[in-house]
């Protein structure tokens, strides 16, 4: 996927990485970084391992109207506007 196309993106801000290890989580949180005059209106977040893989739990997005589970395969990336 363009991630240009896809978020008719003028801007791209640096690339802003977050792992974890064994025993890691992110814990509850929004994915809001603050860039310095540019605007950060999308997250990214791509799956490096197979689903099947490891014992982590899902990925769960929440907004106003609903709430929603996803752990993708390998490769995929989930794009989710701010």
């Amino acid at each position: 996927m363009n991630i240009d196309l896809a978020t008719m993106a003028v801007k791209m801000s640096p690339v802003f990485i977050d792992s974890y290890n064994a025993g890691m989580s992110p814990g509850m949180h929004i994915d809001a970084p603050v860039v310095p005059g540019v605007l950060t209106d999308f997250s990214m977040t791509l799956f490096l391992c197979d689903s099947g893989s490891y014992e982590g739990e899902k990925l769960l997005f929440e907004s106003e109207l609903e709430a929603a589970k996803i752990k993708l395969p390998a490769g995929d990336a989930n794009l989710c506007e701010q």
